[in-house]
């Protein structure tokens, strides 16, 4: 038997009739009959079965096909509920027939005043997957059962629930909170059970649009899990709400979009178990309302390490190859931005010890004129960067250095003998970056996989660092085995 999870959608996923409101010429909206096509984890796609206001003719005669664009198309469901389209393209190929693509559909319950113009959303409710992985703390605190020398069906069963399950953060903007919802089996004389399913909610002080709920809030969320993971994670369901303008009532929409699955999930112990999270929230005392406000503001700053690894925390299937080299340029781009000051003063001396040679060479009568061109063009403006130092840094400066679980993979065994034995760790993996960005040379991607996994954890590790993490979750990740 299929156990529905305790997290239950508003809608399943599916096709259903509607009416479709788009703007006419007049200014009015006319309503045309068609249908919406919501399915899970993909972009929601519609069909009109009547003419789409605007179709243009020409002499006398409609040409086809016509595209019109909306930032916010609405609809009615034959069952009575309300559809909000983002970035809604309507694109009319015959008489009577259109067909809508939306970006992202939200669904929820009509009510008698329409939310008019652009939304602002309050809040939301979000499940991503093994996102108990990062609770620390499970629902039930203690349970019991008859004991065995007890006759048959004589006894009880009892639970008690873990009020500390509920963890929340807030600051003055926001407050953020992971719980479980709950469910029982309470009319089936047969069998009892209880099951939960753990969500992430979160409320704003302030309303804010559709794009920036989204990019401030529900990305972060679902890769700081994914970080916390090691891999990519999908969000299972995700509710958003809103506030009825000018008054106080409140809705909540579910959202139909690519990325979504619509597949809420109960929690398992044999699951969370299974999976080594790098840090738990209630174990390691980690606020999430503080991870998510740092990685708004990382994002904000567009910091290297976020925009190249953190981009690339849902990315699957990625060739060893390609992951070799973003790592590489994760570490190198982190590097530099952490020494930046040290760097300008570096560039600012190379500038002025390049000025004080090149006055000495212009007052040289031995060298001719072409000469000194030559060495004006070809005497470097800026100072040689070092790879070598970046990624040493890079090893040595969290509390756990990899150089010597590197030295021992094949890749690396194989470039130091082709030196002849003399050749560092960091020497070889620059080396290799080089031949593999200019494309001058492969290798076998079982050996570029062996070392991108140890690159990933320290990528993984320095960007917990940035999120605000400790030494001992920084360990914790570089002493992990994938």
């Amino acid at each position: 038997m299929t156990e529905k999870a305790p997290l239950r959608l508003r809608l399943e996923p599916g096709t259903y009739r509607c009416t479709w409101s788009l703007p006419a010429e007049d200014g009015q909206q006319r309503d045309l009959h068609g249908d919406i096509e919501l399915t899970a984890g993909s972009v929601p796609r519609g069909e009109i079965y009547e003419d789409v206001p605007g179709s243009e003719i020409a002499n006398g005669v409609r040409s086809f096909p016509q595209q019109s664009r909306y930032p916010i198309l609405r609809a009615k469901l034959i069952n009575g509920l309300e559809l909000i389209g983002f970035d809604a393209v309507v694109s009319a190929w015959a008489p009577e027939r259109a067909t809508v693509f939306l970006r992202c559909a939200l669904v929820g319950l009509r009510r008698t005043r329409n939310l008019e113009g652009e939304p602002v959303f309050e809040g939301l409710t979000a499940q991503v997957t093994h996102l108990d992985s990062i609770f620390g703390t499970g629902p039930i605190r203690s349970y019991g059962f008859p004991a065995l020398d007890r006759p048959p069906l004589s006894g009880s069963w009892t639970i008690s629930e873990e009020p500390g399950s509920v963890q929340e953060w807030n600051d003055e903007d926001a407050l953020v909170r992971l719980s479980f919802h709950s469910s029982a089996s309470l009319a089936d004389p047969f069998r009892f059970q209880m099951m939960y399913s753990p969500v992430a909610t979160i409320k704003l002080t302030n309303g804010v649009p559709f794009d920036e709920i989204l990019e401030q809030w529900v990305l972060p969320l679902l890769r700081i899990v994914a970080l916390c993971l090691g891999e990519p994670q999908e969000i299972t369901a995700l509710m958003l709400r809103a506030n009825e303008g000018g008054t106080s009532v409140e809705r909540e929409f579910q959202a139909f979009g690519l990325g979504v699955t619509q597949s809420p999930f109960a929690s398992s112990a044999k699951e969370v178990r299974s999976n080594q999270a790098a840090l738990t929230a209630s174990g390691d005392q980690v606020s999430l309302l503080h991870l998510l406000r740092r990685w708004q503001e990382l994002e904000n700053e567009h910091h290297p390490l976020l925009e190249t690894y953190g981009s690339f925390l849902q990315v699957k299937g990625q060739h060893p190859r390609a992951r070799y080299l973003l790592l590489i340029q994760s570490l190198e781009g982190l590097y530099g931005h952490e020494t930046k000051d040290e760097d300008e003063s570096r560039r600012a001396r190379h500038k002025e010890r390049r000025q004080e040679v090149l006055d000495v060479i212009g007052s040289c009568d031995s060298l001719t004129s072409d000469h000194k061109r030559f060495i004006k063009k070809f005497l470097m403006k800026y100072p040689h960067s070092n790879l070598d130092r970046c990624l040493s840094e890079s090893f040595t400066s969290l509390p756990g250095d990899v150089t010597a679980e590197i030295a021992k993979t094949p890749l690396i065994q194989n470039a130091v003998s082709r030196h002849g034995g003399d050749l560092a760790v960091t020497n070889a993996l620059r080396g290799i970056r080089n031949v593999l960005a200019h494309g001058s040379k492969g290798y076998p991607a079982h050996e570029l996989e062996d070392v991108a996994l140890i690159l990933e954890r320290v990528a993984r590790a320095h960007l917990l660092r940035l999120l605000g993490c400790n030494t001992e979750i920084q360990e914790r990740v570089l002493g992990a085995s994938r």
